[in-house]
């Protein structure tokens, strides 16, 4: 990864991580089930357990930037 790409996913995360972090997770399987609607029925009817496992990872994955 170049120094500018680093720079770029440290100033989205700081954006990302200002939004209600259930929001977040909504929005990105909103957008991933829209696009493959076939992996909707991987995931639990109940959503709210995986949204927050995303806020999880994606912490973790915004620390190690």
């Amino acid at each position: 990864m170049t120094s500018e790409e680093i720079i770029l996913i440290k100033k989205s995360w700081k954006l990302i991580r200002s939004l209600d972090p259930m929001l977040v997770a909504d929005v990105f399987y909103s957008k991933l089930f829209s696009l493959h609607p076939p992996l909707r029925k991987m995931f639990p009817a109940d959503m709210q357990s995986q949204y927050k496992k995303v806020d999880g990872y994606a912490e973790y994955a915004g620390s190690k930037t």
